[in-house]
């Protein structure tokens, strides 16, 4: 008898993306039976280029470039996302099949004793690489001294715990999925900073006309957060 080849899911290689693929594996496992998985790192330019923000090297899809480019090679047969790492607009031959069950969406600050954003010391030094949040930070805050930090989310969380930052902004949904709870000082309203569209969502990509792995996405795909996300996406 000859076996079904496994699944190859791409993946970034930090702990987080790490920690995203093998749960779309564990689910695919859940609801095919007899499947097997292999999960495959890729680096991007994203993880190469540590020493500049990310808005100098390009921005949106940083993260997803190289993975997404071995999908369409037919080297991996799924990669999986943070869906707010993907463009909103889809990629020729790809489709985003599925997204797993959504996380936290906000944001949260670590490093601070301060109770909250409007409890920070003037001039306080701030971290983040996220444009989105520098504009929203210093809309409600314009006193504060945002400045870029990069790295993952260990690496960001221990800065910002340094004498570097007085905090430092992270997406609640990865600290969580990483157990660092411990390490949130503070809960950022939504009316403080708005999260990004698709924040805290895993999404799953597949080649467009690939009709036997899109029925075995669908059994795993969230649609409240699909719709969701979808709606954000789109506006």
């Amino acid at each position: 008898m000859i076996l079904p080849e496994p699944i190859r899911i791409g993946t970034r290689g930090s702990d987080l993306a790490m920690w995203q693929a093998r749960c779309v594996a564990s689910a695919l496992e859940t609801v095919v039976p007899n499947l097997e998985v292999e999960i495959l790192p890729v680096t991007t330019k994203g993880d190469r280029a540590t020493d500049r923000p990310l808005a100098e090297i390009g921005g949106t899809g940083l993260f997803v470039r190289e993975i997404q480019d071995r999908l369409r090679q037919g080297d991996l047969d799924i990669v999986v996302h943070s869906l707010k790492d993907l463009e909103t607009t889809s990629q020729p031959g790809l489709e985003v099949a599925a997204v797993l069950p959504r996380g936290p969406v906000g944001d949260v600050l670590v490093g601070t004793t301060a109770s909250g954003l409007d409890a920070l010391p003037s001039g306080a030094r701030v971290g983040t690489g996220s444009p989105r949040r520098r504009a929203q930070l210093l809309y409600k805050r314009p006193d504060l001294d945002v400045v870029s930090v990069r790295g993952n989310v260990p690496t960001r969380i221990r800065k910002g715990e340094s004498d570097t930052f007085d905090a430092v902004v992270l997406a609640e949904a990865g600290v969580r999925r990483l157990d660092l709870d411990a390490h949130i000082s503070v809960r950022l309203m939504l009316d403080d900073v708005l999260p990004a569209p698709g924040q805290a969502a895993v999404a799953v990509e597949c080649r467009v006309g690939d009709v036997g792995m899109r029925e075995k996405l669908s059994s795993i795909h969230c649609e409240e957060t699909g719709v969701a996300t979808s709606a954000e996406r789109a506006l």
